[in-house]
């Protein structure tokens, strides 16, 4: 940094004194002289230009000195006393570390929400959301799995009469592993003062009490029963179904359980290719859990989070 600010001064200093050279040239061929002459002002200027040049590197040179011998100065003083000084030294620096650290003791909270991270809670923002949030609700809590498989290879399948390139997740006994982690995850159970906690009990379920199925995004919610229905393997037509779903998810047989689309079909699918999802090459689950303003009506969602 003091080496750029001493190129800098010296750029300052020179095309300061170009323009003074320049303009006391002009003025003395203006007073003296009436022919133009104009080698003789390039050379007046360039001689201007290295003196004052010379002059500001001299001057910056000494500057650097004079600065060099003050630390050099007061630097070997400080080293001599703490040589001479050892123990007083070490002691004052292990308490004035201990008075400094004090706080990670006394009061040190971590903090994890990212709201409270980016955003200043005397913005506009952060008012407005707490408006929002206080009287409409926060947005709901996202649990989510993101599956790949160790099997990248696609395959090809006619499918209706068409042959189609699919991705590696569409292979049969890879579905059935994440269908059986689905069915895991959709039968967790959290043990809160003494009551149970499972995901129905915490979920989204826009149809309550009518229908009391949660929200579930994944590839299985175009229509879970049919991925059910058989034991052990998926239904021979699988791949159909998916795709006839993938293309028109408002179908009423590719409806989820709570009775309502998949749309867009984009948010259970990953790294497809345009809009091809049967290119895709990961499966997303995702499990939106109510989330309140009143921090103490999340318990029940933060226990089973934990499980």
């Amino acid at each position: 940094m003091a080496i750029i600010c001493v190129i800098l001064v010296q750029v300052i200093i020179t095309v300061y004194a170009y323009y003074s050279g320049l303009r006391t040239s002009e003025w003395k061929n203006a007073s003296n002289d009436t022919s133009p002459r104009p080698n003789k002002k390039r050379c007046q200027w360039l001689s201007n230009v290295l003196c004052n040049w010379c002059f500001s590197s001299l001057f910056l040179h000494k500057l650097g000195l004079k600065i060099e011998n003050v630390l050099y100065f007061y630097f070997s003083r400080w080293g001599k006393f703490v040589a001479c000084h050892p123990i007083p030294i070490m002691v004052l620096s292990v308490l004035l570390s201990l008075i400094l650290g004090l706080g990670l003791v006394l009061k040190f909270t971590v903090t994890t929400d990212p709201v409270d991270l980016w955003v200043s809670g005397a913005s506009q923002a952060r008012q407005d959301m707490e408006y929002f949030n206080k009287h409409f609700g926060p947005f709901y809590r996202v649990q989510q799995i993101i599956v790949t498989s160790t099997n990248n290879e696609f395959f090809n399948a006619t499918v209706d009469q068409e042959e189609h390139t699919w991705g590696p997740v569409f292979r049969e006994d890879f579905l059935l592993e994440v269908l059986d982690l689905q069915k895991s995850v959709e039968e967790l159970v959290a043990f809160q003062n003494g009551s149970n906690i499972t995901l129905s009990d915490i979920c989204v379920a826009p149809l309550s009490p009518l229908n009391n199925a949660c929200v579930v995004q994944s590839v299985f919610s175009f229509n879970y029963t049919y991925f059910t229905s058989t034991t052990g393997s998926l239904p021979q037509n699988y791949l159909s179904h998916l795709l006839k779903c993938i293309r028109n998810p408002i179908q009423y047989a590719c409806f989820a359980p709570y009775n309502g689309p998949l749309i867009p079909a984009a948010v259970v699918f990953g790294g497809f290719h345009n809009d091809s999802f049967q290119t895709s090459t990961a499966l997303v689950l995702t499990f939106p859990v109510n989330n309140y303003y009143d921090a103490s009506q999340n318990k029940a969602a933060l226990a089973w989070e934990k499980v």
